[in-house]
């Protein structure tokens, strides 16, 4: 009994993000399942990301597209940002969508492993030509407007 109680007090371990090989090794997985994606797909995955970087971010919107200049200047703006899509991703559907944003805070956080910025944002370019048709599509379903101003702009140094 002693032990149940234990493991419903812990807290689930969260992965060491500090880590460059922890870092490198997710980012990678996740640019994999973005490769295996349509573009049609990404573009949808990409109104979300632009929806949640407009509306969740707000204040912090134009930050996050210069993750690596906030990260050396202002890290306690990259923390509240990462706390902010992690909030989001516990609460929302569009975990893929948000874990784009976090990875481009982690990425930028370890300058061993900014190189791999650039492979997560050209998995990401292919879907960029869907965005608009995508967020019009979820409308359409839903009747829930994306904010997708912005959308093709992307993080600073990350893109080709």
């Amino acid at each position: 009994m002693a032990i149940i109680k234990k493991l419903f007090k812990s807290k689930p371990q969260r992965a060491n993000y500090d880590d460059p090989e922890v870092v490198a090794s997710e980012v990678i997985r996740f640019a994999n399942k973005l490769r295996a994606m349509d573009a049609k797909e990404i573009g949808h995955l990409l109104a979300f990301a632009a929806d949640i970087r407009n509306k969740l971010l707000h204040d912090d919107a134009e930050q996050i597209l210069q993750p690596v200049h906030v990260a050396e200047n202002h890290p306690a703006k990259l923390d509240r940002i990462e706390h902010s899509l992690i909030r989001h991703q516990i609460c929302q559907i569009s975990t893929d969508a948000a874990n784009i944003w976090l990875q481009t805070v982690y990425i930028a956080r370890l300058p061993s492993v900014r190189m791999l910025g650039r492979r997560l944002w050209t998995a990401l370019e292919k879907g960029l030509p869907y965005v608009e048709e995508q967020a019009e599509e979820y409308k359409k379903l839903s009747r829930i407007e994306l904010n997708i101003n912005g959308y093709d702009q992307l993080p600073e140094g990350f893109a080709k």
